[in-house]
């Protein structure tokens, strides 16, 4: 140890640690939760063999998320974060989620039902005393 260590002019810094790059988040398509409704965006599925495979165009409730990190070298160097779904009617089987897209329901008959009722004015409880 040397006047260097005391003098802060003379200190050297270490250099920092290389900045590791963030994971490749798969999920392509947003947050999936169970009870959700999935359709089928894909017909070529190298799946495994006796695996049920899914059809193109029909719709699956999600019974289960998976979430899995891929720990094999990809062409950036870092893992990647994928999510895989459990459908039912696919015997405990996983997909992986960017094949399915999210079927979001209509719920605009029910809100002209709602709005109706509202304007024809439902009567109001008295305040009880």
């Amino acid at each position: 140890m040397g006047w260097r260590d005391f003098w802060p002019f003379g200190r050297k810094t270490e250099a920092p640690p290389p900045a590791t790059p963030p994971a490749i988040d798969c999920r392509a398509n947003g947050h999936w939760v169970r009870g959700e409704l999935a359709v089928c965006t894909t017909d070529k599925w190298h799946g495994e063999p006796g695996a049920p495979v899914p059809v193109k165009g029909h719709v699956y409730r999600v019974l289960s998320v998976v979430e899995e990190w891929k720990r094999r070298d990809t062409q950036f160097g870092v893992p990647m974060l994928a999510y895989w779904l459990e459908l039912e009617g696919m015997d405990g089987w996983h997909y992986q989620s960017n094949t399915f897209r999210k079927v979001v329901p209509d719920h605009s008959a029910c809100d002209a039902e709602f709005y109706e009722m509202l304007l024809n004015g439902a009567p109001v409880p008295e305040p009880q005393a």
